[in-house]
C-alpha cells in the first residue's frame, strides 16, 4: 500500500529514550519506525525492529547494522544535515503527516535545541510530537491550540522563539494577553482544570509540554 498523506512515523534518535515499556507503547502508536543512526541500538535493546535506518552511520555499531536483514538502510553522507534531519526528510518522503521524535533530547543540549529548530523549520510539512520520559511536547501555531489531558496534569508553555497575545481557558493560573519570549518570559508548570483547555494567540509559536500523569502528582 502506498503511504498516505497522514501516515504516522516514529523517529528514534541517539539521545535519551524513555524506559523500555514506554518506548514499546509509543512505537505501537505509529505506523512505521525510522532509526536515526545510533537510535537503532535503543530499539534493538527492547526488541523493536525499525522499517528504515538512516544517517551517516558514524555512531551506530556495525554489528547492529549487520543484524538488520529485513530493514532498509539509507546511508546518507551529507554532513550539512544532522542524522535527525535526515530521518525527518526520509519520513516526509514516505508521506508522513505526523512525526514522533524519541531520543531527540536529553544528555546533549545542542541536539535538543537542534531538534526544536528542525520542527520549526519543517512545521508546514508535518505535525511533530516530542516524546520523553516525562511527557510529550507539540508545537502550537496561531490562531489557537487545544490541550487535552487529565485534570491536574501539568502543562508548560515554552516560546519557540516567541509568541504574542496568549489568552487561555481551562488553566489553574490565568493566561491573559501573555507574551512569551525566549530569554524573557515563559510559562512553566501550569495545571489543567478543564479538558480540553484552549489557548488563543495572535502570532508566533510555542511548545506545549504536557507532563505524564504520574509526573504531575
Amino acid at each position: 500500500m502506498s503511504p498516505g498523506p497522514q501516515k504516522s512515523v516514529l523517529i528514534v534518535a541517539g539521545g535519551d529514550v524513555p524506559e523500555d515499556a514506554k518506548l514499546k507503547s509509543l512505537a505501537a502508536r505509529y505506523e512505521s519506525i525510522i532509526a536515526a543512526d545510533s537510535g537503532l541500538e535503543s530499539l534493538e535493546i527492547v526488541g523493536l525492529v525499525p522499517d528504515f535506518v538512516t544517517g551517516d552511520f558514524d555512531s551506530v555499531a556495525e554489528a547492529a547494522l549487520e543484524s538488520m536483514d529485513s530493514v532498509v538502510l539509507v546511508h546518507d553522507e551529507n554532513q550539512e544535515n544532522t542524522d535527525l534531519e535526515k530521518a525527518i526528510l526520509l519520513a516526509l518522503k514516505q508521506g508522513a503527516g505526523r512525526i514522533g521524535l524519541v531520543g531527540a533530547s536529553g544528555s546533549r543540549l545542542d541536539h535538543t535545541i537542534n531538534a526544536v529548530s528542525l520542527i520549526l523549520h519543517y512545521r508546514e510539512h508535518a505535525e511533530f510530537v516530542f516524546h520523553d520520559d516525562g511527557g510529550e511536547a507539540r508545537l502550537a501555531l496561531p490562531p489557537a491550540v487545544s490541550i487535552t489531558g487529565k485534570i491536574g496534569q501539568r502543562v508548560s508553555l515554552v516560546p519557540a522563539p516567541a509568541a504574542h497575545g496568549l489568552s487561555g481557558e481551562g488553566f489553574l493560573y490565568p493566561i491573559r494577553e501573555l507574551d512569551l519570549v525566549l530569554g524573557g518570559r515563559d510559562a512553566i508548570s501550569n495545571k489543567l482544570v478543564d479538558s480540553p483547555a484552549v489557548i488563543r494567540f495572535a502570532s508566533g509559536a510555542f511548545l506545549v509540554y504536557l507532563q505524564d500523569e504520574e509526573e504531575s502528582d
